[in-house]
């Protein structure tokens, strides 16, 4: 099944107390500016330069799928001036959760790969790629954060979110934007959909822009408005991640979609996403169905592959990418002059491929930092095992002992406030490896 390019992807959802009128709202706003923008060309006319491509590289075969191509990430997190870790200023922890669940996500090395039918086991793909957390801004300046810019919406003179992603693309992108050709952007933010604050979308992505197709290089998926967007509680796996999408799939989704690959569906009733190796499906999916589940499309005995990255259902029910999807993915990273160029970017990494790379203190967020007495813990591991927490006070005896046993990614409330004032330290260990935290408390 195929791609198309400069065009953003929605993906929406519902949220507890607001209504939600669709999940999906990005073919209509495809039209609408194809529309407006005739030059771009028609969705054939890109799925059959695609088609080209990719009978190309299956042709030609990929030196780079063994190893895969390592991309700097810079995650801006817009804010309103909340204390990192809470609300839309998420944590480090929450952000470095996220990162592991993409490098694991698109080297089919995700732990949840086993849920996989027998009868779709073999098809599992290997989408070729790592993400790691950029050392250093366009300018050359060190992060104090790796791969995080936090922005304080009033310092941009910019109003209280939600925020429509028509103004997300010509005003917050444009303004924040750093070179798409060096870094995988990745917005943090509230997106809704246009004039609508009672639609929330998850998140969405710009498909891979330019390629040989003739007038491909419109205002979309541009120098300014490449990359992708979250919503803060769709990011990661701990802090302000919220169930079902507290798993990180809405970015391996909306990655899928930077890289190229289209809803399993193909946006409409039983059409095609362009992969020989994806089922036809009646239309999205929501939740998690019991396999097999036919659909409308005749689809039997095997039914929908909904637990493919690419649909809808719920975080802990999608777990694959198919060796077809890896191929047309591969395909725009090499074919996309915008991907290329990325594939070949020398801004430094500040963290790799794996949380395992950081030291403890690195992976763990404590805040709010002086505390009325309620402290938040996030903590993004890697197959730890005897993880303790302690807190002492300043004579170093200890006011509260919390044993986790074996722990991955996880966010812990401790209660301080019958506590006295002062300085505390947060210990936490993890094997033979130790941080410390001095934590504030003032109740005031």
């Amino acid at each position: 099944m195929k791609l198309k390019l400069l065009t953003l992807i929605l993906l929406l959802t519902f949220t507890a107390g607001l209504a939600t009128a669709q999940k999906c709202a990005t073919m209509t706003l495809d039209s609408i500016r194809r529309a407006n923008n005739p030059a771009m060309g028609t969705l054939q006319d890109f799925e059959n330069w695609m088609e080209q491509m990719s009978q190309n590289a299956k042709k030609n075969g990929n030196p780079t799928v063994q190893t895969g191509w390592m991309i700097p990430v810079i995650f801006h997190v817009i804010h309103s001036g909340e204390p990192a870790g809470f609300g839309k200023n998420i944590s480090q922890a929450q952000i470095l959760s996220q990162m592991d669940v993409n490098n694991k996500d698109f080297r089919g090395w995700n732990s949840d790969i086993g849920n996989i039918p027998s009868v779709w086991k073999s098809l599992a793909g290997d989408m070729a790629i790592n993400f790691c957390m950029a050392a250093k801004d366009p300018s050359g300046n060190t992060l104090a954060e790796p791969g995080i810019e936090r922005i304080n919406r009033s310092s941009k003179g910019w109003p209280l979110s939600p925020y429509d992603i028509q103004w997300i693309d010509t005003v917050m992108k444009p303004a924040t934007i750093w070179d798409p050709n060096k870094y995988l952007n990745i917005w943090i933010t509230q997106p809704y959909d246009v004039n609508n604050t009672s639609t929330i979308i998850e998140g969405y992505a710009a498909f891979p822009p330019g390629s040989s197709l003739q007038g491909l290089n419109g205002p979309f998926g541009s120098n300014t408005t490449d990359g992708v967007v979250l919503r803060h509680t769709a990011t990661g796996t701990v802090g302000s991640a919220q169930a079902p999408s507290n798993k990180g799939r809405t970015a391996s989704h909306e990655i899928g979609h930077w890289m190229g690959l289209r809803h399993i569906w193909g946006d409409g009733t039983c059409q095609s996403d362009y992969v020989s190796d994806t089922q036809v499906a009646c239309d999205m999916n929501f939740g998690c169905p019991t396999f097999p589940y036919v659909s409308c499309c005749a689809n039997g005995p095997n039914g929908d592959m909904f637990m493919n990255y690419m649909d809808y259902t719920d975080d802990a029910c999608r777990v694959m990418f198919t060796k077809g999807q890896a191929t047309r993915g591969i395909t725009a990273m090499t074919s996309s002059p915008m991907r290329i160029n990325l594939t070949q970017s020398t801004v430094q990494c500040g963290y790799g491929v794996s949380v395992s790379e950081l030291t403890l203190s690195q992976r763990i967020s404590i805040y709010p930092n002086p505390s009325s007495g309620l402290i938040n813990i996030d903590i993004a591991l890697e197959n730890a095992t005897e993880v303790t927490i302690r807190v002492m006070n300043v004579l170093g005896e200890e006011v509260k002992k919390l044993e986790l046993g074996s722990v991955e990614a996880q966010s812990l409330r401790i209660d301080l406030s019958g506590q006295s004032n002062g300085v505390y330290f947060v210990e936490t260990s993890a094997g033979d490896k130790k941080a410390s935290e001095k934590v504030v408390i003032n109740k005031q």
